[in-house]
């Protein structure tokens, strides 16, 4: 028995949730089932965070101690405060799952995430407009990189990336795909009334409008194909940001009020409608890191039609069908496809049935763990 605490007070893992502000958004999500899924028979789990993201009502609180980081987060605070907590702590790992860790070693052993590289590049991969936070992402995966022991991706396109675009040594990186859960199992009757939708006669997308998620082009290709001739809808389900695309301004000025239905910030029980009832889930993206949206297109037995770029079609195998994310024509051609061909419909909608088994967050947070302990 003392052996087996000492095993765990010397596997004790601070898992950095400070930077976490929605619950619903990928990395939301994947901490949240990451954590609830880690093995703590064999480690005890330090979350350092904040008291205004309710992570503590989220998992389950008898798996972690909770330290709330106390102050504004800032370059010039976070190290000594961290090191402060992992020392009060006496936590071996300190694991940051965002692209923004402390650029310096705050523990013994020091591991950070990389979800994607859309914050890295100057391009239509870009995923912000600001060139500031385009600099400050390029520093910190690189230096980070240097200082840290390991460092986590969720997709082999990433791990690439990172080989191809940074210093960072890929012998330290290391690829783990997500899990996959659901939202909830409470499809409210009232929700077809609050957005005027009923099953089968719109297409979804779920995600915000930053610039990488080519939302113009999704919209172009929406309108030229036969699902917009016809009546079916496509709703927007996520945070749309007016800065860097005014989706409501183009809607208006397009006259689509009544053809593109704008869902923003969906709750989970929205979301399981939406998912539930569509004809068919659309992905546009030019550039993701692994994309959760697949998965859960596969999971309510919907078609995936998406892009073909970046990490997309490895998650997505045969499960998808794949259009070129910069031509219209393409993206209006696939959408005429998937609403008229049923066998082809069918048999992708099979296949990822098949391949959604291969991800489960049992399988993620071992490797998780593999990785963290070294």
């Amino acid at each position: 028995m003392h052996y087996d605490y000492f095993c765990k007070m010397n596997n004790k893992i601070a898992i950095d949730v400070r930077h976490i502000s929605q619950i619903t958004d990928g990395l939301g999500r994947y901490v949240i089932h990451l954590i609830n899924h880690l093995d703590t028979e064999n480690c005890n789990l330090v979350l350092i965070g904040t008291d205004k993201f309710p992570i503590k009502q989220l998992v389950n609180p008898e798996k972690f101690e909770f330290y709330n980081f106390g102050s504004k987060i800032n370059l010039f605070n976070q190290v000594g405060r961290i090191r402060e907590i992992i020392k009060k702590t006496s936590a071996k790992v300190y694991y940051n799952p965002f692209i923004d860790p402390p650029m310096s070693r705050v523990a013994e052993r020091c591991v950070f995430a990389v979800h994607d590289m859309n914050h890295y590049f100057i391009s239509s991969r870009a995923a912000t407009d600001r060139l500031h936070a385009i600099l400050y992402a390029k520093l910190s995966i690189n230096w980070s990189g240097i200082l840290y022991d390991k460092v986590i991706v969720f997709s082999d396109f990433v791990r690439n990336d990172l080989a191809n675009n940074t210093f960072v040594n890929v012998n330290k990186v290391n690829r783990i795909y997500h899990g996959f859960s659901t939202f909830s199992n409470n499809c409210q009757a009232e929700l077809p009334s609050m957005f005027g939708l009923y099953p089968d006669t719109y297409i979804l997308y779920v995600g915000n409008n930053r610039p990488h998620k080519n939302i113009k082009n999704m919209i172009d290709g929406y309108v030229r194909s036969n699902a917009f001739s016809k009546g079916i809808k496509l709703v927007l389900a996520g945070n749309q940001i007016e800065r860097f695309f005014n989706t409501s301004d183009y809607v208006a000025k397009n006259s689509l009020q009544n053809n593109v239905i704008l869902v923003n910030r969906p709750s989970n029980e929205e979301l399981d409608w939406l998912y539930s009832n569509c004809n068919f889930v659309i992905y546009p993206s030019y550039s993701e890191g692994f994309g959760f949206p697949i998965l859960e297109a596969w999971h309510y037995n919907k078609l995936m039609v998406c892009s073909k770029s970046s990490c997309l079609p490895e998650i997505g195998g045969n499960g998808a069908m794949y259009f070129d994310p910069e031509n219209i024509h393409d993206i209006s051609n696939l959408i005429n496809e998937a609403i008229g061909n049923h066998t082809i419909k069918e048999k992708t909608i099979a296949e990822g049935k098949i391949r959604i088994a291969e991800f489960t967050w049992e399988k993620s947070a071992k490797s998780h763990l593999d990785v963290l302990l070294g």
